[in-house]
């Protein structure tokens, strides 16, 4: 278990790469040195344990802001995440995590199939194409209102 220590300092630490992920000279090097796949670990868990949500919250944030795909080396970076685990741990997240992680992995899937070979990617294979129709479609499904007693 991680104690709230120990996830505010992996927060602090993902906290410079995600300065690092936001600067387009620097966005290329996080990218060709293949960094986002330690952040990954992050997000294969999905325990309802406070300090691991914020951790990884803070993951998804990183990757997030490696979403800027319209910049110069964009291409790489859609290319990086088509090729790499992004897509099926962002669809974990939005189905079994916490609300902020939903929110970001959300996101971070939405920009993917905003482009071309995003989408071409997200429906090469009926099996794709399926599991991300049907997190999107437990997403949007209305909450059920309990009546008072």
């Amino acid at each position: 278990m991680l104690s709230m220590r120990e996830a505010t300092r992996a927060c602090r630490a993902l906290a410079l790469f995600q300065v690092m992920a936001d600067n387009p000279e620097t966005r290329k090097d996080l990218i060709k040195a293949k960094i986002p796949h330690y952040f990954y670990p992050f997000l294969k868990s999905c325990r309802d344990e406070k300090p691991l949500e914020y951790v990884r919250s803070t993951a998804l944030g990183v990757l997030g802001a490696l979403t800027k795909f319209d910049d110069p080396y964009g291409s790489h970076a859609l290319h990086f995440f088509l090729e790499s685990e992004v897509v099926p741990l962002c669809l974990k997240c939005m189905d079994v995590c916490d609300e902020m992680s939903r929110k970001v992995a959300t996101l971070i899937v939405m920009k993917i199939l905003m482009q071309e070979r995003g989408m071409s990617y997200c429906c090469a294979t009926p099996e794709r194409f399926f599991s991300i129709v049907q997190v999107l479609r437990i997403l949007c499904a209305p909450k059920e209102h309990k009546k008072p007693p």
